[in-house]
């Protein structure tokens, strides 16, 4: 495993039971290149960000820009890629800013 994550297991082993806060703040970039794809996009159509390092695990955001469940909303997802073995749950709270850069 990474070794971030190694020492989170060794750090809080013994609270296997109990809610641990690690209170931190990541910040992730996630440029769409592709706007008018991204704009065009059918009911149910996922992209998928590349996929990042934050707080010892590795994640990746998912945007349905016409709705995943439903269409007409725009869905944003923040997925957990694997959880380790020895850790049950992870709480997490986040912010979601969409930024318009500078189109062509």
């Amino acid at each position: 495993g990474d070794d971030v994550t190694d020492e989170y297991i060794k750090k809080h082993e013994q609270l296997k039971e109990t809610a641990v806060a690690v209170p931190t703040t990541h910040e992730y970039a996630w440029q769409i290149t592709d706007v008018q794809k991204f704009k065009n996009a059918s009911f149910s159509d996922k992209f998928k960000s590349p996929m990042f390092s934050a707080c010892g695990f590795r994640w990746c955001l998912e945007a349905y820009p016409n709705g995943r469940d439903k269409e007409g909303n725009v869905d944003f997802y923040l997925q957990l890629l694997s959880l380790p073995p020895k850790i049950k749950s992870v709480n997490v709270a986040f912010v979601l800013q969409c930024v318009q850069t500078q189109t062509k």
